[in-house]
């Protein structure tokens, strides 16, 4: 299992390499892995590169506290994809996801 180590020094998200849930354009790649511990997946997505890349960058992660805000205000009950967590380092993000069953 490969240990994703955010710059803050915590060890939050781990995901097999080996093991590859779907991938898609662009190198993005969804992956088994763990957040905290627990179950989850883990969508890794290219970060832009050339101009325009900061504005891109904050955009998204301002993007992803709108989702993680969302999910947090639904119902538990309901069998969708949560996001509930994402970390980045400086080429790629890391989205993590579960579902309630």
């Amino acid at each position: 299992m490969y240990k994703f180590v955010v710059g803050c020094l915590t060890e939050r998200i781990n995901y097999q390499r080996d093991s590859v849930l779907g991938s898609g354009s662009s190198g993005n790649t969804v992956y088994t892995g763990a957040y905290d511990g627990n179950s989850c997946a883990v969508k890794r997505v290219l970060k832009p590169s050339g101009p325009g890349r900061a504005i891109e960058i904050e955009n998204v992660r301002r993007e992803m506290d709108i989702w993680l805000k969302l999910c947090d205000a639904l119902d538990n009950s309901l069998p969708i994809v949560r996001w509930i967590g994402y970390e980045e380092d400086e080429d790629f993000w890391y989205y993590v996801a579960i579902t309630n069953s």
